[in-house]
């Protein structure tokens, strides 16, 4: 009976010590085999720190055998089960000074555990694809339900699981942002939070090898520290762009284009006495046959007023010509916003209803910045907004040259009402910009896209 129950004890401490290093080490292996060593090596112990009054003997029982030994080895065997019990204590230090390592499982559940009360939230990843994993389920359904209160910094991908993740974060609510450049706050990984009780308090996370699964944690309450890269955290968030969008169609004329199709119909009424009417307010696109490339400006003027077109002589119609060609020019301004944007990493595709006779003169002439490498016409694709059937075209030529995998990866910038609310049933995003002649207001879209983090908060 006295084995069993000192057997009982022993199977007592060794369970106690495995669930208190699996709680630390979350390695169950690791733990069994380490808490056998460390019951092992105190009971080998035991003639060190067991005192027998002489003149007494101890009854025999397994607890005997270390006594045995040591009457048997004397000094020897002190020496042998101190050093052993000293390696132990080195153990058991290297693993309490910030070299405690835990496992994905034992990572999970201290995040969980650390976000349930969050009611703010920052969270710093190279990636996030921890949430796509259902066992990270707890986590996902917390930051859904912080909306904007919880805010995702991660690096920038092209890896089509996480786009679509970032894109269903930002649908849920949730405000990410992507960075392109690792420095400073970009090489950490962890939270940041702010409980029910206003209290902050954050952990990070550090993990060793590319293929183990081993990771350190660093935690952090209130205080300076933690203040700093809060703030770093704020100044990132700040200077990061959209999390998704790669490319942008951009509208040319009202948009990157300045001038009027009302100055060309008035040079027309003034030298030639031909009056046109404008159709509407776009200043551009006066005739879905001539942007199909179905007709010339000459055909289109003979159409508006076939008797005063018959008496014009060539002369004349050339002049005409070089009016029509020299209405539009580049605005300056949307030419340098063009290749910043270029810069960022978004694709420019310019997406418009033109006629041949402009469009091949601005690819003759380089009106588009050197970064335009693919453009969008109408008289090309014969295809002409705000029809459907151009914007699913122009999504399956974005995705043949590579620079998108889904239709909401397109910004749209635009003049026209009808193009914008198309855009927006194709699920592009979509800005309304008008670009007003000849006064140029660059500075009214940047604000707009400044908004929607296409441009980083500095940028000026």
């Amino acid at each position: 009976m006295m084995y069993l129950l000192e057997m009982l004890v022993f199977v007592a401490m060794l369970i106690a010590v495995v669930v208190a290093k699996y709680r630390r080490n979350f390695s169950a292996w690791q733990s069994i085999f380490f808490s056998i060593w460390i019951c092992f090596v105190i009971y080998l112990n035991a003639p060190n720190f067991l005192v027998v009054i002489d003149g007494t003997a101890v009854k025999p029982s397994i607890l005997t055998f270390p006594f045995y030994l040591y009457n048997k080895w004397g000094t020897g065997y002190i020496l042998i089960s101190n050093i052993l019990l000293g390696a132990a204590g080195i153990i058991l230090d290297s693993k309490r000074n910030n070299e405690i390592t835990y496992n994905t499982k034992a990572v999970k559940g201290i995040f969980d555990d650390f976000i349930h009360n969050a009611t703010a939230l920052k969270i710093i990843g190279r990636d996030l694809d921890f949430l796509l994993s259902s066992e990270y389920s707890a986590q996902r359904g917390k930051i859904k339900s912080l909306k904007k209160n919880a805010k995702l910094l991660c690096e920038r991908t092209e890896d089509k699981k996480l786009i679509d993740l970032y894109h269903q974060l930002v649908s849920d609510g949730n405000q990410v942002r992507c960075y392109t450049n690792r420095d400073g706050i970009a090489n950490l990984k962890g939270q940041i939070k702010v409980d029910e009780k206003s209290i902050s308090s954050g952990i990070f996370i550090t993990k060793h090898g590319p293929q183990k699964e081993k990771y350190t944690l660093t935690e952090m309450g209130s205080g300076y520290l933690l203040n700093s890269v809060s703030n770093q955290f704020d100044r990132t968030f700040s200077e990061a762009t959209h999390p998704y969008i790669r490319c942008i169609a951009l509208d040319l004329g009202g948009v990157y284009l300045k001038g009027d199709i009302d100055d060309f119909y008035s040079f027309l009424n003034k030298e030639y006495n031909i009056r046109i009417k404008k159709q509407k307010a776009d200043r551009l696109n006066i005739s879905n046959d001539l942007m199909l490339g179905k007709i010339t400006i000459r055909d289109f003027i003979a159409q508006k007023d076939p008797v005063k077109a018959q008496k014009l002589t060539d002369a004349q119609w050339e002049s005409i010509l070089v009016q029509w060609n020299s209405t539009w020019q580049p605005d300056p301004a949307m030419y340098r916003l063009v290749e910043q944007l270029h810069e960022l990493g978004y694709t420019i595709i310019p997406f418009s209803n033109l006629d041949k006779e402009n469009g091949d003169k601005y690819l003759r002439e380089h009106y588009l910045p050197s970064c335009c490498e693919h453009h969008f016409f109408s008289y090309e694709r014969k295809k002409s907004k705000p029809n459907s059937s151009a914007f699913k075209s122009f999504e399956e030529f974005a995705k043949e040259i590579g620079c998108i995998h889904q239709p909401y990866q397109i910004l749209l910038i635009d003049d026209q009402s009808e193009n914008i609310t198309e855009a927006e049933k194709h699920s592009w995003l979509a800005v309304p910009y008008y670009n007003n002649s000849p006064q140029s207001n660059v500075l009214e879209l940047i604000g707009k896209l400044k908004k929607i983090a296409i441009l980083p908060q500095g940028f000026e």
